[in-house]
């Protein structure tokens, strides 16, 4: 995942301060506990950042909509 997002980052020119740090691709700061939901400091994942890996996951989303085609309700505004 974390080579993906950073391949994607760099064809859309964001600069390394402007992306997520390789830290939150590891199971340690994905995996929640039993008791909480997941909380990703902002020294992993700051707000730009996150904006950034919205429109990765995105792009992602559109990939496998395309690829499955199951789903036509994924694919209006994915190109």
């Amino acid at each position: 995942m974390w080579q993906s997002y950073r391949s994607w980052c760099e064809d859309q020119g964001y600069f390394l301060r402007d992306r997520a740090s390789r830290k939150l691709f590891t199971s340690r700061v994905l995996q929640p506990d039993t008791t909480s939901y997941v909380d990703i400091s902002q020294k992993v994942l700051s707000a730009t950042a996150a904006r950034y890996m919205v429109h990765w996951i995105s792009s992602l989303a559109c990939q496998f909509a395309a690829w499955t085609g199951n789903n036509d309700d994924l694919k209006p505004g994915c190109i």
